[in-house]
């Protein structure tokens, strides 16, 4: 089978918003030279600038020349912030639960 047909993304989500353990497995994860990372486990109650400087740590840790993604935030304004520290591909967590439920973001939303 061709390389490009078995992708080996790793996820990364050891370590939660302890400086120490993430650095720790990510240091791992970027040793082991998969095709791009996952990094997970955050957006899940703690503050966003929590969330920002495990994502900042991280990311400047993990391969430039590989995807990042960050997986499962919590709003637009988290989005760009992830953007601006490094990740290439972000997902939100809340439209879909949003969507289902009629809820509108305007323009000036944050």
């Amino acid at each position: 089978m061709p390389a490009w047909l078995s992708p080996k993304p790793v996820s990364h989500r050891p370590g939660s918003v302890y400086a120490d353990l993430r650095k720790r497995s990510t240091e791992f994860i970027a040793f082991k030279q998969a095709d791009g990372n996952a990094i997970g486990g955050l957006s899940v109650g703690e503050p966003a600038e929590t969330m920002y400087e495990m994502t900042d740590l991280v990311c400047h840790i993990l391969p430039y020349d590989k995807p990042r993604y960050l997986m499962g935030v919590g709003t637009p304004a988290n989005i760009l912030e992830s953007i601006a520290l490094g990740h290439r591909h972000v997902r939100l967590r809340d439209p879909d639960p949003n969507g289902r439920n009629g809820m509108l973001l305007p323009e000036w939303h944050h």
